[in-house]
């Protein structure tokens, strides 16, 4: 009996054992979400999250970045809500999740369009200054509508760069080239 009474008890006043701090830092996002300081809201969702890891503060989360214009960000946090909802057997949870990633497609995507010849050449190709896997290349990516810079670097090449700007629902593409080298060799001048 007195198991039950302390489990009636803490599912009306909260779990028992949750952590002060993540509450602390959810009620924060909520009222700075409110009061629309975004980038803060944000941070302390995520915060909150990484104290105690929980299905809706993931969709607040989400919620904030979607508002925020970073839809691809969005839809993986509400990939890892419903993951998170469906472990712990919260139906509602999951179903509000799976609305909300079906609500953001399209996406915005970005392809860098190297080239055979470049590919060849084995460069290095960097997105606002992380490294592009290889296996992404020539492939649409999906991404947060936003400015990107992509740069290519080569041994014995000029640096490559180039900037985009993706446009929500948008479907860019960069095309890489053509590189410049950087030591060539003269043509032969003619005697006589």
């Amino acid at each position: 009996m007195r198991l039950a009474w302390v489990f009636l008890v803490s599912l009306l006043l909260g779990r028992a054992d949750a952590n002060p701090a993540a509450e602390q830092q959810f009620h924060e996002g909520k009222r700075l979400l409110k009061a629309n300081l975004l980038i803060e809201a944000c941070a302390a969702f995520a915060k909150s999250h990484d104290l105690e890891p929980k299905a809706g503060t993931l969709l607040n989360l989400g919620d904030c970045q979607e508002q925020r214009g970073q839809t691809a960000t969005a839809r993986k946090t509400f990939i890892q809500a419903k993951a998170l909802a469906v472990q712990t057997g919260d139906r509602t949870r999951a179903a509000e999740a799976a609305r909300r990633i079906t609500a953001l497609e399209p996406l915005s995507t970005l392809t860098i369009v190297v080239p055979p010849e470049i590919v060849a050449l084995g460069p290095s190709i960097y997105l606002n200054d992380a490294v592009v896997d290889p296996g992404s290349w020539n492939t649409p990516t999906i991404t947060d509508p936003d400015s990107y810079s992509i740069r290519v670097s080569l041994r014995g090449h000029r640096e490559w760069l180039a900037s985009s700007r993706v446009e929500p629902k948008q479907h860019a593409r960069v095309v890489v080239g053509p590189l410049v080298a950087t030591a060539t060799i003269p043509d032969p001048v003619p005697v006589g």
